[in-house]
């Protein structure tokens, strides 16, 4: 008697399943989102394109940005740098009451 019922059960859940499926197909096929003014607008891409042009640019040399090159352009400085940067008496010196002195 179980069996029965669980047959008769799972056979009614698919029939169901399959005829919402068929449905929505249905419906999805014959409703549009498109609105009809906006579909009157819309055409076709004639399919003639420059295909001399199209070649031109594969054929182009790529160019690779230095920032992608792998290639560090010295980010570092030394500390031989620094000291120089620092010793050197060309800098201005300010006194204690906040004004520049050549």
């Amino acid at each position: 008697m179980i069996k029965k019922d669980l047959v008769i059960l799972l056979s009614s859940i698919f029939i169901f399943v399959f005829i919402w499926i068929v449905f929505n197909i249905y419906h999805n096929s014959i409703s549009s989102t498109i609105p009809e003014a906006i579909n009157a607008q819309l055409f076709f891409i004639a399919p003639n394109f420059d295909t001399k042009t199209i070649d031109k640019l594969k054929k182009r040399q790529s160019v690779t940005p230095i920032f992608q090159s792998g290639t560090p352009i010295n980010p570092t400085i030394s500390p031989s740098e620094v000291i120089q940067v620092i010793s050197s008496g060309s800098a201005q010196k300010a006194t204690s009451g906040g004004s520049l002195l050549p």
